[in-house]
């Protein structure tokens, strides 16, 4: 819906732009580190029920929450979530993202960060 009024050529302009800056992060972010730690969603989600009622407040919470992957979605990067809550409170994800095509390397990242997790739960 957000794209709906979108012209070919913004489309266009849209495509050049995210291949500069997914060459921009190779550059910046990818040949200095091997993963970006961070939240997976910056925010709690609310109950469903509240999400179910108001359209707008749906749209606004989905676009809040969905922020952090759909960055690195957007540069083509690889990613995946670890729960890091202590047992018994609400889940919390830490996201590790990596170069695009670097699974691998991310993976390995990610079993090293699941067994520190799991000592500290």
């Amino acid at each position: 819906m957000r794209a709906e009024s979108t012209s070919a050529a913004d489309y266009i302009e849209l495509c050049e732009a995210r291949a500069a800056m997914i060459e921009a992060a190779r550059t910046t972010l990818w040949q200095r580190f091997e993963a970006i730690v961070c939240p997976t969603v910056p925010v709690v989600p609310p109950r469903i029920a509240e999400l179910e009622r108001d359209d707008d407040l749906f749209l606004r919470t989905n676009a809040l929450i969905l922020r952090n992957p759909t960055a690195f979605n957007f540069l083509d990067a690889c990613a995946l979530s670890l729960p890091c809550h202590p047992r018994g409170e609400a889940p919390v994800g830490l996201m590790r993202a990596g170069a695009p095509n670097n699974n691998d390397t991310l993976l390995s990242i990610g079993r090293a960060v699941e067994a520190v997790l799991e000592t500290t739960r």
